[in-house]
């Protein structure tokens, strides 16, 4: 009996002993697994070799890279710009003030004028020629009569007519009028031009050429309406005009006329005295005739303003629309 009860404690030590060395070894085994579940997932995918793109991703990305790059720019030649439509052009489009000053340029370009227009345009530059000619001699005439009178001796300076300063004026004075000798020469040449490159009438110059000549006092009103206000204008403007040519022809003639007075008083004695007599009476007969076209001029254009008021016209009908400058001649 008591061996039966010494093998059932030994049996129960023993089972004993199992059970607790059995504990601590589960409990090890599930710390170890709580470890494992709690690594971060970063490490486990370092660990794993990095996955390859698919051909779809490849697509993609070279599709954005080209959209990043944009359309090259296309530049245009002679050899690819297009010759039927109308060219985009890039900025606001012109307004309606820009397509008529286009047009009116285009028109101005394309216009061809005929035997009225160049014969008056000669005439008009053939007088400004030749006054702007007389007035370079009158010029000339003086600076030759100052250099004789003038002295550089202080001691004669009561005695002289002409300082240093007034020799100096009429040396520009020359040199400005003979820019405009040339100038109006220019616009000779380009007027013969013009002529040729529209096939005109080498005749409708030729008249205006052969001399001295005056443009028409009255001005070219076909296709005019009466007392319209182009009508007015065209008329005021002409009369103006011609007032302003006679004054100059006058001033050119009268300058002309003292000049050979002032010759005439020292050549007295001089064996040129009598050629110098005729050409002064000759001069005064011209000078005469320069007041009467210049009293006629301004009665003409008196006329005309009485010839207004009486039609009811407005007032800014006869008002120049620039400024009148008048060629003062040679000072």
């Amino acid at each position: 009996m008591s061996h039966l009860r010494l093998r059932s404690t030994t049996l129960t030590l023993t089972l004993g002993l199992s059970l607790a060395s059995a504990i601590p070894s589960f409990a090890l085994s599930d710390s170890a697994a709580v470890q494992s579940e709690s690594r971060p997932a970063s490490q486990d995918q370092s660990a794993q070799p990095p996955a390859q793109p698919s051909l779809g991703d490849v697509a993609r990305q070279v599709r954005a890279e080209k959209q990043k790059q944009g359309q090259p720019v296309r530049v245009f030649t002679n050899d690819n710009l297009p010759k039927a439509g109308n060219l985009s052009v890039v900025g606001p489009p012109p307004s309606e003030d820009d397509k008529q000053e286009q047009a009116a340029g285009a028109g101005a370009q394309h216009e061809k004028h005929g035997a009225s227009y160049f014969r008056a345009r000669m005439a008009d530059l053939q007088q400004q020629l030749t006054i702007h000619q007389g007035e370079l001699g009158v010029l000339q005439q003086r600076l030759g009569q100052g250099q004789l009178q003038y002295y550089p001796n202080p001691n004669e300076t009561l005695h002289q007519e002409y300082s240093r300063a007034d020799i100096d004026k009429l040396t520009q004075a020359i040199d400005q009028k003979k820019q405009q000798i040339d100038s109006d020469q220019q616009a000779i040449s380009d007027l013969q031009d013009e002529l040729r490159r529209q096939g005109g009438d080498p005749r409708w110059l030729q008249g205006a050429e052969g001399g001295e000549s005056t443009l028409p006092a009255k001005p070219d009103l076909s296709g005019v309406k009466k007392n319209s206000e182009q009508y007015w204008r065209l008329r005021f403007s002409a009369a103006r005009k011609a007032l302003d040519q006679a004054r100059v022809q006058q001033t050119l003639a009268e300058d002309q006329l003292a000049l050979l007075q002032s010759q005439q008083a020292r050549d007295v004695a001089s064996p040129n005295a009598g050629a110098l007599a005729d050409q002064v009476a000759t001069k005064q007969a011209e000078v005469e005739s320069r007041r009467a076209a210049t009293a006629q001029a301004q009665q003409d254009l008196g006329t005309l303003e009485q010839e207004f008021k009486q039609s009811g016209a407005p007032d800014e009908w006869s008002q120049p629309q620039e400024p009148s400058t008048e060629n003062p001649g040679p000072q």
